[in-house]
């Protein structure tokens, strides 16, 4: 590693145990111990390593914060960065653009292509990170829970205001646990069920017998085995898209060399219909006047590229980069999109670890990466080895 030294400390480390629900990622990375995860700190240090040291420092800082979002957009950053020298880049950091004060993320060359890089991660609300904190509160208190015959299936109904003190809830839910006979409760579609409420809050909890091998105490595995609740809301990944390109997008006038928006997504969803309705807008059939005939396809208005009627927008943006779900203990699983502009202003070639989308007569058509991510990093397939929780 260089004279900023590692990003962790030199340990020793004991504790093997999974991640508690309000531990961070850089916590848990400096706490957890074992093959697997420490595979994952020499990825991160080696690839630090490659970054110009007052970048390095700054990516250091926040790849240590105890605040996930923060880890995540620093991880973004050095996953691509990683990407574009191990592509046979040589990439500037923060490099100016005539004309505007704010400066991109990076300036990538090679023998064959300049571009421009900047990188998205869009933020979950204050308000959705302070709910997930306190149900994630309840989480970690209840899997404190002695339960040596049941599992717990979980249904967070109602989230009251405040932090919820469960000591009390605790007693309750072992008592009733007591109360059960596993063999006796042996369905698992009709389990028995106990409903809490207080202060606002609205818990479920269903009992589903273990194993016979998997019963008793002391065991260490935690009790909470499925989480439930009614918190559900629609995904729209087209608006988060769009969120993200608007502050980013616009940010630097008409640049002089192309320009590839990276956003990093959590998108559920596994196909494209999202993502192919923000940028290209919505796929719409032509029929003749009496609505009998298929004539074609077309695109509708609305999409970040296309706005509708044969018109172009946002020409100064060669693509959208989509680093969907990206985790640093599961890089060779990447595989990025990059969505071209179909009319931008300057091309850019995607690299050849990114599977790439272009737009041909309103039909989205897919080319698939010519080099698999484990190829990219030079690192083994699988990776991280081992387990990551031996049992």
């Amino acid at each position: 590693m260089s004279d900023s030294g590692s990003l962790f400390g030199p340990g020793p480390r004991h504790d093997a145990s999974p991640a508690s629900h309000r531990e961070s990622s850089a916590q848990f990375l400096e706490r957890v111990a074992g093959d697997y995860w420490q595979a994952v700190r020499d990825l991160l240090d080696d690839w630090l390593g490659h970054v110009p040291p007052p970048e390095r420092r700054d990516l250091m800082g926040r790849l240590r914060r105890a605040e996930d979002h923060t880890f995540q957009a620093a991880f973004l950053e050095l996953y691509l960065h990683e990407s574009l020298i191990q592509s046979g880049f040589d990439v500037e950091f923060h490099p100016e653009v005539p004309g505007v004060r704010r400066r991109p993320d990076f300036l990538a060359h090679s023998t064959s292509s300049t571009f421009y890089l900047e990188a998205r991660s869009p933020s979950t609300a204050t308000n959705k990170r302070a709910s997930a904190g306190r149900v994630g509160d309840v989480y970690d208190a209840l899997n404190k829970v002695d339960s040596p015959n049941f599992w717990l299936w979980i249904d967070v109904e109602a989230e009251g205001g405040r932090p919820l003190a469960t000591k009390g809830l605790r007693a309750q839910l072992e008592g009733w646990l007591a109360s059960l006979d596993p063999d006796c409760e042996t369905s698992h579609e009709d389990p028995p069920t106990y409903h809490w409420e207080r202060e606002g809050w609205q818990i479920r909890f269903r009992a589903l017998p273990k194993s016979p091998a998997a019963q008793g105490s002391g065991t260490g595995l935690r009790p909470l085995a499925v989480y439930g609740g009614s918190h559900a809301e629609w995904a729209d990944d087209a608006g988060v898209l769009k969120d993200a390109l608007s502050d980013k997008g616009n940010a630097y006038g008409t640049p002089e060399h192309g320009l590839v928006v990276a956003i990093g997504t959590t998108f559920f969803s596994s196909d494209d219909f999202g993502v192919m309705n923000a940028l290209y807008g919505p796929e719409q059939w032509v029929l003749d006047r009496e609505g009998r005939q298929f004539l074609g396809v077309t695109r509708g208005p609305g999409g970040y590229f296309h706005a509708g009627n044969g018109q172009w927008a946002h020409q100064h943006v060669s693509g959208v980069l989509i680093v969907n779900n990206l985790h640093h203990c599961a890089v060779t699983q990447q595989t990025p999109t990059y969505w071209a502009n179909p009319r931008a202003s300057r091309e850019v070639a995607a690299l050849e670890a990114w599977d790439v989308v272009g737009l041909h007569d309103s039909h989205v058509e897919r080319t698939l990466a010519a080099v698999r991510h484990h190829e990219l990093f030079q690192l083994p397939e699988p990776w991280p080895p081992g387990e990551a929780f031996p049992r």
